[in-house]
């Protein structure tokens, strides 16, 4: 189970020392306004660590010098073959055994470092029940003696670890503010000031993009004290829970009872739909190609929305009514098709929202489909927050997820902990995560400026056209092999995917417009590479490559309905568009290829494309020449 906090509430140093302590495996995330930090734990131990500077091990060392590109490069085939890029410096003679060891030390010293003193970030442990030498870069076994590094070699003399009756004395004292009684002991050294209070403790007054409910970080402690494994020595186990929240539990020959009351009591009724949202002013027209928004809306006067895929209903039940007391409105569904209609329209519609996606089991078929949902939502928005929902903890792919744009990746409760007397609680300490993260995401959307959500879509649209300019000059340079017809299609894909879901290029030949690549999906029905090479349209039929070749103009707007445009559209697959973008790609004045895309899935309006225009009137020359080179490959004659 994934486990949230603040450092404010809890300390790095402290995760650190119960994480050793409790002997626990798993993966240490803190984020923060530098980016993403990861500590890996194995046993207890400290076994790896990256940072936004140096995301994997392999760049730590190529930063220092110690290994140059070129080896570099050779590691990383090395490890897609399943062998760790550790033991392959060492197998290789590349670096020694001692040498790795300690920089392997420097590199998790330079990444905690700057964490140590700052308690301005946000923390979430994923457990796990082991990691791979893949998932670690190395064999610790074979590097270090104890498997790992011990927290002091990390924190050396300027962050001692706590005496252990300092930190029980810390975890009492939270568990007496949970309670809003008493402290029975006061903190030995003052770092851990949890903050929680309540009705009868005094509150400190709120400040700007700190959520309203308290942010507990007593869920670490409830999972670490409901994993039974060897005993804790000098009493751990009583500090531990100490830490946990003082939640009643329901004695075993009530926890049938209990279990049907989640089921069955009766609870809000989920909202007829969020697709209707409240009444905006007319959107004000403007050009074709301008970006469009709704008129501002204050967030304060819309209903805080979320958006939850999740196929246990257990757990749609507790989050809805964990959400529903906190005055959250809650789009939740069990199907994935569902979820994926709820989405479009809201992303039509410029809403802010933050989407709950569940994986579903490990080996099932709905990862793929989660993570082109995740894609969609940041293509039209990377600021909307999307969290990902594993069954298990899965590290490598938890770092796609990451990569393709997912805020955040959590477990859910595991199996053994739903079982009765506990049920109910776990359900709650994770529902109540979700409510954080989703505070979080609301507090944050009102810094942005005006107390506006709309203005999201704006920022964001801001930021994807200064990623798209910076994108637009490393294609162009990329353009240098114009005999390979592939890499050329593929290079204007990559761009296009940078403004349009889906996209596929013909290429011009004398009597037929034929499909030579794409990309994006195609709804469910295969892989839109291999779908778009399979179309071949002739030029003297009526259709929209027809026109757009004939005029030396692009195409914005609506289809006619011409058998060869419906064998266009039928060939991408089964997602049909609401408007499409056919654009020439000329050398010169002649045609030599069209590039043809749309927003099919998401069904959101184009949006300005000027960048993508002028890559294309680079690209003509590069794929005039692959097309004569390759005039056999693709059936060009």
């Amino acid at each position: 189970m994934s486990l949230l906090g603040r450092l404010e509430d809890l300390s790095l140093t402290d995760i650190v020392q119960i994480v050793f302590l409790s002997r626990r495996t798993g993966v240490l995330e803190i984020i923060d306004s530098r980016g993403r930090h990861s500590v890996m734990f194995q046993q207890g131990l400290i076994v790896n660590a990256t940072s936004p500077k140096t995301p994997d091990l392999g760049t730590y060392l190529l930063a220092q010098g110690m290994i140059d590109a070129t080896t570099l490069q050779t590691m990383k085939a090395a490890e897609d073959s399943g062998i760790p890029l550790g033991t392959a410096v060492i197998d290789m003679n590349v670096i020694t055994l001692d040498a790795l060891s300690e920089a392997i030390r420097l590199h998790i010293l330079d990444v905690i470092t700057p964490l140590l003193a700052s308690r301005d970030g946000e923390f979430n442990f994923i457990l796990s029940d082991s990691l791979t030498a893949l998932d670690i870069e190395y064999e610790p076994q074979r590097i270090f003696r104890e498997g790992g590094i011990a927290p002091a070699r990390i924190l050396g003399e300027g962050e001692k670890l706590k005496p252990l009756k300092g930190l029980e004395d810390s975890m009492r004292a939270g568990k007496e503010l949970l309670r809003g009684g008493p402290t029975t002991s006061a903190p030995s050294s003052g770092r851990l000031d949890l903050g929680l209070t309540d009705s009868a403790s005094p509150a400190k007054p709120p400040t700007v993009g700190t959520p309203a409910a308290p942010i507990l970080p007593s869920p670490m402690a409830a999972e670490f004290a409901a994993l039974e494994d060897e005993p804790f020595d000098l009493g751990m186990d009583a500090a531990l829970e100490a830490l946990a929240p003082s939640r009643p539990k329901s004695p075993p020959e009530e926890a049938h009872a209990s279990l049907e009351s989640l089921i069955d009591s009766p609870a809000p009724p989920d909202r007829p739909s969020a697709t209707a949202p409240p009444p905006v002013p007319e959107k004000p027209k403007g050009p074709p190609t301008e970006f469009r928004v709704t008129a501002p809306t204050p967030i304060q006067g819309q209903e805080k929305l979320v958006v939850l895929f999740q196929q246990d209903p257990l757990l749609r039940v507790s989050a809805r009514r964990a959400f529903t007391r906190r005055g959250i409105t809650t789009a939740q569904y069990g199907s994935l098709e569902d979820t994926r209609r709820e989405v479009v329209e809201l992303l039509r519609n410029n809403r802010f929202f933050v989407a709950f996606l569940d994986l579903g089991a490990p080996t099932g078929g709905g990862i793929a489909e989660a993570l082109e949902l995740l894609q969609q939502i940041k293509r039209r928005n990377h600021r909307l927050p999307v969290v990902v929902i594993d069954r298990v903890a899965d590290l490598r792919r938890r770092h796609d997820l990451l990569k393709s744009g997912a805020d955040l990746y959590l477990t859910k409760p595991a199996e053994g902990h739903l079982q009765p007397g506990m049920v109910e609680e776990q359900l709650s300490l994770f529902a109540d995560e979700l409510v954080l993260f989703a505070q979080r995401s609301f507090s944050d959307v009102l810094e942005l400026g005006a107390g506006t959500a709309e203005v999201s879509y704006q920022i964001s649209a801001q930021e994807k056209g200064e990623r798209n300019s910076q994108v637009l000059m490393q294609l162009i340079n990329e353009l240098s092999d114009p005999n390979d017809i592939s890499q050329v299609s593929q290079t204007i894909l990559r761009l296009t995917g940078q403004y349009l879901e889906r996209g596929a290029i013909f290429a011009a030949a004398t009597v037929h417009f034929v499909g030579v690549g794409g990309f994006g999906p195609t709804g469910g029905h295969g892989e839109m590479n291999e779908r778009a090479r399979g179309i071949k349209i002739e030029r003297a039929e009526p259709s929209v490559l027809r026109d757009v070749a004939a005029e030396r103009k692009p195409h914005r707007g609506k289809l006619r309905r011409t058998a060869a445009n419906v064998k266009l559209i039928d060939g991408l697959g089964s997602l049909m568009p609401s408007e499409v973008l056919v654009l020439p790609i000329l050398n010169k004045d002649e045609v030599v290829g069209i590039l043809y895309a749309d927003n099919a899935a998401n069904r959101v309006p184009i949006e300005e494309v000027t960048g993508l225009e002028i890559f294309l009137s680079q690209a003509g020359f590069a794929l005039r020449n692959a097309m004569i080179a390759n005039r056999g490959r693709f059936g060009l004659e």
